[in-house]
């Protein structure tokens, strides 16, 4: 499902084909071994049945009253959507001044809570479990790379360009890289 972290299943989409139909003394069960548990039930898996991140594997057995037959489908959901960064930070110049007496402006980079970290949105991890890179290039030409979620750094006069790489427990990753004029 696009934005979100698991698969509705549409209905019919797991209903085994059953020779069985006008037998009355079949009956039809199925499990579901998720992740986070397993749920059990008579019949077919109902439509609208929500599958999790991760490996499912569901189970039909048939019981007739000779036979026990069983089938199992393996179910994998995967997170393949990219975090997302707001777009006020990405692609944008900003015209800094000097802070007062220095010959520099300091860039500072909070992505923790109750910093920027509403400029960032992930379908699956929480935000503190994404890992973000800042990098720096700054206006004579050197780089200085800064893990995690905080950040300061003295930018020189000039074009200095920091790229902000976000990337998901999943390895889904999204770059965003801003200018930044000093005089």
């Amino acid at each position: 499902n696009a934005g979100e972290c698991d698969w509705t299943m549409p209905t019919g989409f797991l209903d085994p084909l059953s020779a069985s139909l006008n037998c009355p003394d079949d009956s039809l069960a199925y499990e579901i071994v998720a992740p986070s548990g397993t749920t059990d039930g008579s019949g077919v898996v109902p439509g609208g049945t929500i599958f999790e991140l991760g490996t499912s594997i569901v189970t039909y057995t048939l019981f007739t009253p000779t036979d026990t037959i069983s089938c199992s489908v393996t179910i994998n959901v995967e997170d393949q959507e990219a975090p997302e960064i707001n777009p006020a930070l990405c692609f944008t110049t900003f015209f800094e001044n000097t802070d007062p007496g220095e010959c520099f402006y300091t860039l500072t980079g909070d992505y923790s809570f109750g910093g920027i970290l509403d400029l960032l949105t992930d379908n699956c991890d929480p935000l503190i479990e994404l890992d973000i890179q800042t990098i720096i290039e700054n206006s004579d030409g050197s780089i200085d790379i800064y893990p995690g979620i905080t950040f300061s750094h003295q930018l020189g006069l000039g074009v200095s360009r920091a790229t902000v790489i976000v990337t998901d427990q999943s390895g889904n990753s999204s770059t965003c890289t801003s200018t930044f004029v000093v005089d």
